[in-house]
């Protein structure tokens, strides 16, 4: 008897140098412990993901090999890194994600999401009632259900859809697609999980050619988180009592778009300058090029060029705001010369 590598998932992230991305634990499901006990399967966690193993018989006649009805292993998704929204690239209004094998990637089937990253389209509301749902439904209301599968296992109206066999469908099928008039949302089963990011739902099936134990064996499968790109605010506090003009800030010998400097007046009362990039910079764990603010010294009789470097921004100090129907996010930062 061996143990033999069923599958893994790994984890990167843009912002760091390395792309290994360290910030998520893992919780697999109450049935899904159930599973690993049944079909002889321990679950190790990686550096950046887990990699689950089963148990081979020198026969070769292992019961995951000899699997002949649908499998879910179900896992939760917790944050250990509680910086990990501010310098990632996700919308983060809603509950969570969903990341599933069943999911299509055109650009990297291992991808177990919908797109290059992890983003709006893998998002997901999580639910502690069937309240929680229909909330929002008037009398009258068509309703189509659907599971993870595709599969319908409702249609009707809202009159005949009863919180009680929707609390029996949550706990299931964990994973609901309700559509109501034509307008879809996803919904899963919440579960009590502090720190909640999202769901990896792995299907084993041996009638889907795409998902048998013999297309899913060895499988790589990947989460590709981006960076967050944010402008870069610059609030020039100096203490002397000279003016300052042509203000540019440089990255190694190119000039960085930026708004024009405008005079302000802090809390405190000390004069500064307020410049801000206009094209949002990523964040990076390291940066190729330290950004260099130039301007000139107005005095008396001669101006002065003067150059000073400008710190990176910190990523526990990010801030995101909702503009019109979008997000954006800065980094404010504070100089004094």
């Amino acid at each position: 008897m061996r143990y033999e590598t069923l599958l893994s998932v790994v984890y990167s992230h843009q912002y760091y140098r390395s792309g290994k991305f360290r910030g998520f634990g893992i919780l697999p499901a109450t049935g899904t412990e159930r599973l690993f006990r049944s079909y002889g399967i321990i679950i190790r966690e990686l550096e950046a993901g887990f990699t689950l193993l089963f148990k081979e018989e020198n026969s070769g006649e292992s019961l995951i090999r000899k699997l002949r009805q649908k499998l879910r292993f179900t896992f939760y998704i917790a944050s250990k890194d509680r910086m990990f929204m501010n310098y990632s690239n996700i919308p983060g209004d809603l509950d969570g994600y969903w990341l599933s094998n069943l999911n299509v990637n055109g650009s990297d089937p291992s991808l177990i999401h919908q797109d290059a990253f992890l983003g709006e389209r893998d998002r997901i509301q999580f639910v502690s009632s069937p309240a929680d749902i229909t909330r929002g439904m008037t009398d009258g209301s068509a309703v189509d259900i659907e599971d993870m599968f595709g599969e319908q296992i409702f249609q009707g109206v809202k009159e005949e859809l009863s919180e009680s066999y929707l609390k029996t469908l949550l706990s299931e099928h964990d994973y609901l697609t309700i559509t109501v008039n034509g307008q879809a949302n996803r919904y899963y089963n919440k579960p009590g999980v502090k720190q909640l990011v999202g769901v990896i739902d792995i299907v084993l099936d041996p009638e889907s050619p795409g998902h048998s134990f013999d297309a899913i064996k060895g499988a790589e499968y990947k989460v590709a988180i981006d960076t967050r790109p944010t402008t870069w605010r610059y609030n020039l506090i100096n203490r002397d009592e000279y003016k300052y003009a042509d203000f540019k800030i440089y990255s190694g010998k190119n000039v960085v778009p930026t708004t024009a400097a405008e005079e302000k007046k802090m809390i405190t009362g000390e004069k500064a300058y307020f410049i801000e990039t206009t094209t949002p910079i990523p964040l990076k764990e390291r940066y190729e090029n330290a950004l260099e603010l130039e301007m000139v010294k107005i005095e008396t009789d001669r101006n002065i060029k003067r150059r000073i470097s400008l710190p990176v921004p910190d990523i526990n100090k990010v801030k995101v705001i909702r503009e019109a129907d979008a997000y954006r996010a800065y980094s404010e930062m504070y100089i004094y010369f």
